[in-house]
C-alpha cells in the first residue's frame, strides 16, 4: 500500500507542485511504514501526523467533507447509481468553491489565481492584453505576481487564526456548560 501512496505522491504531487515542506497525516500504519518515511526523507519533507482528537482541525475537516457531501448529494438528485462519475465534478466544483475559512477557493490558495471559466474569459483576456501592451518586462511582472500571492497568504494565515481562535471560544464555551 505504501507504494501506491508514493507512487500517487510522484506522479500528481511532486510531479505538479514540487516537494511539500510538511504533510500531515493521520496515524494509519501505511504512513509511517519504512518506505514512506524514507521517501519523506529522501525528498527533504517533514512527515507530521495529526492527533487523535483536536477540536479545532477536525471541525475545519467536518466542515469541508460536509460541503463535499452536498455536492455530491445535489448531482446525484437525477442519477444516484453513477456517483463514481461524478466524483470529478463534485471535487472541481469543491476545489473552485470560496471558503470561509480562508477566505478565497483552495484552487485560487494553491495557484495564485482565481479559476476562469469560458464564459468569463473576455475581461482576463482584456487583462493579459493591457499587460501584454505595458512596459514591465515578465521579471518584474513575475515579482508583482509574487508579491500578490504573498499577500492573499498572509491574509489567509490571518482569516485562519481568526477563525481557529472564533473555534476555541465556541469549543471552551460548549466544554464550560
Amino acid at each position: 500500500m505504501d507504494t501506491i501512496i508514493i507512487q500517487f505522491l510522484e506522479s500528481n504531487i511532486l510531479s505538479h507542485f514540487g516537494c511539500p515542506h510538511k504533510i500531515i497525516t493521520d496515524n494509519v500504519a501505511v504512513f509511517n511504514s519504512k518506505r514512506m518515511v524514507e521517501f519523506c526523507k529522501k525528498h527533504n519533507i517533514t512527515l507530521g501526523h495529526s492527533t487523535t482528537y483536536y477540536p479545532q482541525g477536525n471541525g475545519l475537516a467536518e466542515s469541508s467533507n460536509k460541503s463535499l457531501v452536498n455536492i455530491i448529494k445535489k448531482m446525484l438528485e437525477a442519477n444516484k447509481k453513477n456517483w463514481h462519475q461524478n466524483l470529478v465534478n463534485a471535487l472541481w466544483a469543491d476545489r473552485v468553491s470560496s471558503k470561509k475559512s480562508i477566505v478565497m477557493s483552495p484552487f485560487e490558495m494553491v495557484y495564485g489565481t482565481d479559476t476562469v471559466f469560458p464564459t468569463s474569459l473576455a475581461v482576463p483576456i482584456m487583462i493579459l492584453l493591457q499587460e501584454a501592451g505595458s512596459e514591465e518586462d515578465d521579471i518584474q511582472n513575475r515579482i508583482n505576481q509574487m508579491i500578490h500571492l504573498q499577500q492573499k497568504k498572509e491574509e489567509v494565515s490571518q482569516n485562519t487564526l481568526w477563525l481557529q481562535e472564533k473555534i476555541k471560544k465556541i469549543y471552551d464555551h460548549k466544554t464550560k456548560a
